[in-house]
């Protein structure tokens, strides 16, 4: 099963009038740049350093599939902004990165946004994804994982944009994704560590369950044998 992935960046979403129309643009996504440490993230996973790259071709499936992209705030669907299908949204690539520009709507979630960008209170962007193509490589001691493409799901701006090492379902997934690399190349023991880790908690709540169900039980018994001594007297 695929991993549902989010990932955030700092650029600044920005209004763009044109005839007549209020459009809210950015960046969903930032190509890895050799020139630029900012375009790759650096995560510690037990103990390794890992690192993350997002390559020029990521996009380029999504786009010629025209998958169903909507634009969202936040990744909230209940702040719905736009959506390709139905041309309010549209998508773009250059060598930057995932450009979006989406036609905002005449409803509660589109004027806040256009309110909360107009005024700088939202700042970066961001995107959702299902990676359908990766590469895992050596470069010197890190283990960078280089993603070559993905399913689009959502994109538009953040009010926070959080960086990808500080956020855990961003870790989550990356753990995931580098376990099951180290399986492939038979290097599984550092998986196997958080597989151990699992065994042992279920193992504890076997336990606990196994302790409440015998305290259950002999407070059962107890309940029986004072209803017994009642029906004697």
């Amino acid at each position: 099963m695929r991993e549902r992935a989010e990932r955030d960046n700092a650029l600044q979403c920005r209004l763009v009038e044109r005839d007549g129309l209020k459009l809210i643009s950015g960046y969903g996504a930032v190509f890895y740049d050799q020139r630029d440490q900012g375009t790759e993230f650096t995560f510690d996973i037990w103990g390794d350093t890992i690192t993350e790259r997002i390559m020029p071709t990521a996009f380029d499936e999504a786009l010629k599939r025209a998958d169903d992209v909507v634009g969202l705030v936040n990744h909230n669907r209940d702040r719905l902004l736009g959506r390709t299908t139905s041309g309010t949204m549209k998508l773009s690539v250059d060598e930057r990165g995932l450009a979006y520009e989406i036609e905002a709507p005449d409803t509660t979630a589109g004027r806040d946004a256009l309110a909360e960008i107009e005024r700088g209170d939202m700042r970066g962007s961001s995107f959702a994804f299902y990676v359908d193509d990766q590469r895992w490589i050596k470069d010197g001691e890190r283990e960078v994982r280089e993603i070559n493409s993905v399913t689009l799901i959502d994109t538009g701006p953040v009010l926070h944009p959080a960086y990808p090492s500080t956020t855990a379902a961003v870790r989550d997934e990356l753990q995931a994704a580098y376990g099951q690399h180290l399986r492939s190349q038979g290097r599984g023991e550092k998986g196997a560590l958080t597989l151990q880790e699992l065994q042992e908690r279920l193992a504890e709540l076997a336990r606990e369950n196994t302790a409440r169900y015998d305290d259950v039980q002999s407070r059962l018994c107890r309940l029986a044998d004072r209803l017994r001594a009642c029906e004697v007297s």
